[in-house]
This record gives structure tokens, sequence and C-alpha cells, in this order.
């Protein structure tokens, strides 16, 4: 009779299963379109169609595309020469670490890496002054699009090499013995084995990384110079923060979408971002030669223009006056507002995650329409972010909030849900490997044992997954503390995070106090990851 029991209730028990699923695809899904729906309103009192013909927008469509297509070239041509160089040669001290260092820029708020980058390369930064002592004349401007590129290179070339680099260690060893016996090396060896091996992914990255750069806010706002080097997301921004215009922002906005949705179809269509499982080959299949000169000056060149930076900013914080800071009001305003925000954003996309993936493992018996309708809505709310981003959900809340009651606490909420959606597509891919080993593992045990719901997620969920869990609770804490898309509009709100707070010292010229928040920041996210990497440390 107690063995009848499950195969009863198992109906009902998926049903429910996959509710908290289905509230999450439905919440963001509403949250979503509600926030397009509003600019559609604001559309329908009359877009400026004519200001699509101005000499403005022909200058943002051309410096977003032209920007994103440089960035693509730059940081593809970047990488290619970085990853053949980490997966020949094994033997060299300091592979580890520098393959770990590739992973540091995107993590890092870019609001932060713009600090280090100016004291580089600014017209008051190392290298102008090592010029100068050299004799040439002339400092260099970062400002505009060489400086829009260099941020962008910073942080997309080391993710185009950390992909790279996993595809090529994903190969089978023998691939790679028998070019040993053939006796490829150098530059045949690129031509006749490795690039075969690396063409058909590269399509996928370049248009991975093409959506990050026409997707660009931060850098752009900051390095970008003025209007004469926007994108379109700042293009919004400016509408809506300085010149108080709606229906240009809304126009702006729908192209934006139209440019962010062609991008992800073509993206789709070429195979998808690809899959970055860096570390999960054990054995050593490149060559163990000694590493020659070209390779040496290779790393040397790509690890001194990573670490360069962020010593900068090390360097900038400490000497940053930290008596007039730490008393500054404002300050510890931010830090309250950031933390608040940020532990919500990432408690929510963590505990969403886990409904999704529960939902998506126990919830259905089959492959029915539920489950096919479940998987589409999985896959919107996980790539959400990249079609629709923070920018553009935040414009079109900003438009409906004007002329409520209790505008800054609702401005928060909203700060928080963009943030948790910006950070669930990051989360998913932390906790979904650990996840499925788990339901492997646990699965048909917990099921013949009647367990199911929250019982299940004490008994077995909990013990085994805790550690994950923290691991991507540590990133999204990360992606949302040093986030400034929907919290720069929302600073018109008197919500003031971190990010917004730098940005105000930067506008009123106060560059050094600037820089010691930046430096704030920056610590604490290298603490989030220094933690994150020991549980995963752990965790493996």
């Amino acid at each position: 009779m107690s063995g009848s029991t499950p195969s009863v209730d198992r109906p009902r028990l998926l049903r429910w299963t996959a509710f908290p699923g289905w509230m999450v695809i439905t919440g963001f899904g509403a949250f979503i379109c509600l926030a397009l729906v509003n600019l559609l309103v604001v559309a329908g009192d009359g877009l400026p169609l004519d200001r699509l013909g101005g000499d403005y927008t022909r200058s943002v469509f051309a410096f977003t595309l032209t920007q994103a297509f440089l960035s693509v070239t730059l940081s593809i041509l970047g990488a290619l020469p970085l990853a053949v160089v980490l997966h020949r040669y094994h033997g060299f001290a300091g592979r580890t670490a520098l393959i770990r260092l590739l992973a540091l820029p995107l993590a890092l708020p870019p609001l932060v890496a713009v600090f280090g980058l100016l004291d580089i390369w600014g017209r008051s930064g190392l290298v102008s002054g090592g010029l100068e002592a050299l004799g040439f004349d002339g400092r260099i401007d970062i400002f505009g699009l060489q400086g829009v590129l260099l941020a962008h290179v910073f942080f997309n070339m080391p993710l185009a090499a950390r992909f790279m680099l996993t595809h090529l260690e994903r190969q089978p060893a023998t691939t790679f013995r028998l070019a040993d016996q053939l006796g490829l090396a150098g530059w045949d060896r690129f031509v006749r084995l490795e690039w075969p091996l690396l063409r058909a992914h590269v399509p996928g990255i370049a248009g991975l990384i093409m959506m990050l750069c026409i997707g660009s806010f931060t850098i752009v706002l900051t390095l970008g110079g003025g209007p004469s080097a926007a994108t379109f997301e700042v293009a919004i921004y400016q509408a809506l923060r300085f010149d108080f215009d709606p229906a240009l922002a809304a126009l702006y906005t729908l192209v934006q979408l139209t440019l962010a949705g062609a991008l992800l179809v073509l993206l789709s269509m070429m195979g998808g971002a690809p899959q970055d499982r860096a570390g999960a080959v054990t054995e050593q299949i490149g060559r163990e030669d000694r590493l020659p000169f070209w390779g040496f000056a290779i790393l040397i060149v790509v690890a001194a223009f990573l670490v360069a930076p962020l010593v900068a900013l090390i360097i900038g914080g400490l000497v940053a006056d930290w008596g007039r800071l730490f008393v500054m009001a404002r300050l510890w305003s931010a830090i309250g507002t950031s933390l608040i925000i940020s532990t919500a954003a990432s408690l929510i996309a963590t505990s969403a995650a886990y409904a999704l993936l529960a939902g998506r493992a126990r919830g259905f018996g089959g492959l029915t329409l539920s489950r096919r309708l479940f998987d589409a809505g999985y896959g919107m709310v996980g790539s959400a972010v990249l079609a629709v981003p923070p920018i553009v959900l935040g414009a079109g809340w900003f438009l409906a909030l004007r002329g409520m009651p209790g505008q800054t606490l609702i401005a928060g909420g909203l700060v928080v849900l963009v943030n948790a959606l910006m950070a669930l597509p990051f989360v998913l891919r932390v906790m979904a490997p650990a996840f499925e080993a788990s339901e492997r593992r646990y699965g048909a045990l917990s099921v013949s044992l009647g367990l199911e719901g929250m019982q299940r997620f004490l008994r077995v969920d909990a013990p085994v997954l805790v550690k994950p869990f923290a691991v991507a609770l540590a990133f999204a804490l990360v992606l949302s503390v040093g986030d400034l898309g929907a919290a720069a509009l929302f600073g018109a709100y008197d919500l003031v995070t971190l990010p917004v707070l730098i940005l105000n010292l930067m506008g009123s010229y106060r560059t050094d106090d600037a820089a010691g928040v930046a430096f704030l920041l920056g610590v604490f996210v290298f603490v989030l990851i220094a933690l994150a990497e020991r549980t995963h440390r752990v965790v493996g």
C-alpha cells in the first residue's frame, strides 16, 4: 500500500515542484513586459521619428556599431595568440595564476577599472609621463573612441581567450600528439591545426562580445568624452536625466532593442555563446617544450596590460584623503544602500535560479507542452539581460515612477529587481552543473523515499549544494554592487549607490575622492572574488 502512494501523488507533486519556477518566469516576464509597455505608452503620445535622421542619431548609430566592431576585432586578435601560448606550453611558472587573472576583469566593476586605466593611460598617467620623459611631445588623450576601445579590450580580450583556451583543452589529446609526431610547430601548427579547431567558434565568441559592446553603458559614459562618442544606452540616459525628453528616450530604447534583438538572433544562428568550462580538463594535452621568446613576450604584455591598472588603482586608493572620506555622510549612506540592494538582488537571483533548476529537473514527467513552455521561459529569463539591457528596463520603470509617492523606496525595489535579473544568467551558469550532478546522484533515491518540496530541499539539496550556492551568491553580489546602469537613472530619486556616488564625484571634479570610493568598491569586490574562489576550490 505504501509503495503505491508515490505513483498516485507523483503528478500532483510534479505540478507543485514546477510552481515556484513558473512564478519566477511569470514574475520576471511581467517585470520586463511592463517596462516595455510603459515605453510604448510614452511612444504612443508621439515618437519624434524625425530625430532618426538627425545628425546626432546618425552619430550615435555610427559610434555604437564602430566601437563594437573595432572592440571585437581587437579582442579576438589579442586573444588568439594568448590562447595558443597558454595551450601549447604548460610547464612555465605562473600559468595557473595567469589563467585566473583572465577571470578578474570579468568580475571587476567597469567604473572601478576606469580609474586604473586612467592612471595608466590618461593624460596624467604613467604612459604619458614615460613618453614625456623620453622626450616625446604631447600627452595621450584617453577620452573618446580610443578610451572606449582600450577599456573594452581590457574586459573582453580575457573573456575571448578563456573561451578559446577552453575549446582547445576539450579536444582529444591524440589530436595534438599526432601533430607532435608530424612535427607541426610554430606558424605551421597554428594554420594547420589550431586555427581550424577555433575557426568555427570564433563567430560565436565575436557575437557575444559584440552584444556586450553594443550594450556598454558605464565605459562609454565615463570614457566617451561627450555627445560625439555615445552609444544608444548612453543616449537613453542623457535623454532622461539631462534633456527630460521621455519620447526621445523611448525612441532610442526601441532602436536599442532592435539592435540587440537582431544580434541575439544572429548569435543564436551561430550556435550561441560557448560554454566556459576552463579548468574542467585535467590532462595536459599541449606541448611541454620550453616557452619561446615570442610566447614569453605575449604573456608579459598581457600580464602588464591587465595588472598595471589594478596596481594603479590600489596606489591611487591608498593615497586618497581617507580622513575626509570617512566623515562624508554620503559615503556611508551609499555603502548602506549598495549593501542592501546587492544583498537583496543576490538572494532573489539565487532563489530564482534554484526554483528554475528544480522545476526544470523535477516538475515534468516527460516532454509535454508544459515542459516546452517552461523551457522557453527558462531560456527567456536566462538570457533576457542580453536582449533587454538594464538601462532599457530602468528607462521603462523610470518613466512609470513619475508622480508616484514614495519614489525613493520604490526606486530601490526596482533596482533590486533589475540587478537580480541581470545576475540570474550568471547565477544559473554557476549553480546548474552542481545541481544537475546532485540530481543524477540523489534524484531517484529522493523520489523513492518520497522526499519532495521543502523536505527534499532541507535534507538533500541544502547539504550538498550549499557551497556552490555560496559561490553563486558571491558572484551575484559582485555583479549587483558594481552595477551603474539602472541605479544611475534612479539617482534622480535620491537613490545613491557606490557607483552612483563615484559618478557624482567625478562630475563634481573631485577625482581624488572618486578614486578613493572606487578603491573601497574594488576591495569589496576582490574580497568577494577571493571567497568565491576559495569556496570553488573546496567544492572541487
